[in-house]
């Protein structure tokens, strides 16, 4: 392990970790590797900034397979009901398992199951942050100095590759190869880039941030893919000392394909534009109330089109130092024109159901002491098609 770290605002740290493991029994020998560099500098004052960590690691992976496991409702990941039962054969099936949507179908956890069958991988990541911020530089009172220093970009990439291909040259690179390679376990990019303008300013600030993300992995059933591009643009504008407009725009596009028949359900390429208007009355700094809506609209590319409406509120209230409580509440009208029932119509109704969907929660916080903090929590939600579903908890932590 080495750093170099005399100057603040350019260090750079080294971590090499390299092991031989003889097998007595087998007279075999296995040679891993695990390797970390991370850069950090500090340009201009603070006009740019940077942080990279390179990493590349190897050893012994088993191939992925996984079940799912029934827990109490709210404390799982994942959904399975009567809703997801798509065959209608009321069994659990792998391919009918959904990501939850709130916490009323939050009923399962998803266990990897050990195999015997290992593979070697080698793995290559790196990831990057970097941020521009003009006013650090532009101190000048002109016009074009002023109008700049308002501008923030902050930027985040990472890849993460693992293959099974025993050629270092190949795998110190962490950058896209051939995905249609078929040593490969994994591939995972994400991009994030947001720019900011007049951050942080009372009066007016806006945002736009782009998300890309891609994600290939390889399981036991064949090969997942998901891919995801966002974008959003926020703008918050004080109308007066007392009321505040918050005003989002979106578009998303996400597409799964599974190249396996198991999970051949979840392919889908859905398109969706937003808008999401907010306003806050706060009369004073231990009381807020908001008024919002939005309008959804999904459409996959097989046609299934969802328009999703929503309307309401959310009341937040605070003591000086020893409590806090929110309760929010909404109404959401789903229009759908297929099949509700299917793993795409869950994807594009983000977990509603046509028709009406009523939806409740209350949260109350309290410091019983300087280490000790007690949380009730309850949520109601009521569709077009079920009863009324209460589920509530009750929390104390400590801090010692």
């Amino acid at each position: 392990q080495l750093a170099l770290l005399k100057n603040y605002k350019n260090t750079l740290r080294f971590l090499f970790n390299y092991r031989t493991l003889s097998h007595i029994s087998t007279s075999s020998t296995d040679k891993t590797y695990i390797n970390k560099i991370e850069h950090q500098i500090i340009v201009l004052k603070k006009f740019v900034t940077a942080n990279t960590i390179y990493q590349f690691n190897s050893g012994m992976e088993s191939k992925k397979a996984y079940t799912f496991i029934e827990v109490a409702q709210g404390m799982g990941y994942y959904f399975w009901d009567t809703q997801t039962d798509y065959n209608g054969n009321g069994k659990t099936d792998l391919n009918e398992f959904e990501i939850a949507k709130n916490k009323f179908q939050a009923n399962y956890i998803k266990v990897q199951i050990p195999t015997n069958e290992y593979i070697p991988v080698y793995e290559s990541a790196i990831s990057e942050n970097f941020t521009i911020s003009p006013k650090y530089l532009l101190k000048g009172n002109n016009a074009v100095n002023k109008i700049f220093s308002k501008f923030q970009n902050t930027l985040f990439l990472k890849n993460d590759i693992k293959t099974s291909l025993s050629d270092l040259k190949h795998n110190i690179n962490p950058f896209i190869k051939d995905q249609s390679d078929s040593l490969l376990i994994s591939v995972y990019t994400y991009s994030s880039n947001t720019l900011f303008y007049n951050k942080n300013n009372s009066g007016y600030s806006a945002s736009f941030n782009t998300i890309k993300e891609n994600n290939k992995t390889s399981t036991i059933n064949g090969w997942e893919n998901f891919s995801m591009n966002k974008n959003t643009l926020n703008n918050r504008i004080e109308l007066t000392s007392l009321y505040t407009l918050n005003l989002k725009f979106g578009t998303e596009t996400k597409v799964s394909k599974a190249e396996t028949i198991l999970f051949s359900n979840r392919n889908y390429n859905i398109k969706t534009k937003s808008i999401e208007p907010k306003l806050t009355w706060q009369p004073t700094i231990y009381a807020a109330f908001d008024i919002y809506t939005s309008y959804v609209e999904s459409v996959n590319i097989d046609k299934e089109k969802a328009i999703l409406k929503t309307i309401g509120q959310e009341t937040r209230l605070s003591g000086k130092k020893n409590w806090r409580i929110s309760i929010d509440s909404k109404y959401t009208h789903v229009a759908y024109n297929a099949n509700s029932k299917n793993s795409i119509a869950f994807a594009i109704l983000e977990g509603f159901l046509p028709g009406n969907n009523y939806s409740w929660n209350i949260n109350i916080q309290n410091n019983l002491s300087k280490n000790i903090k007690a949380s009730i929590e309850y949520s109601g939600l009521k569709t077009s098609e079920t009863k009324i579903q209460h589920i509530g908890s009750i929390q104390l932590s400590a801090y010692f």
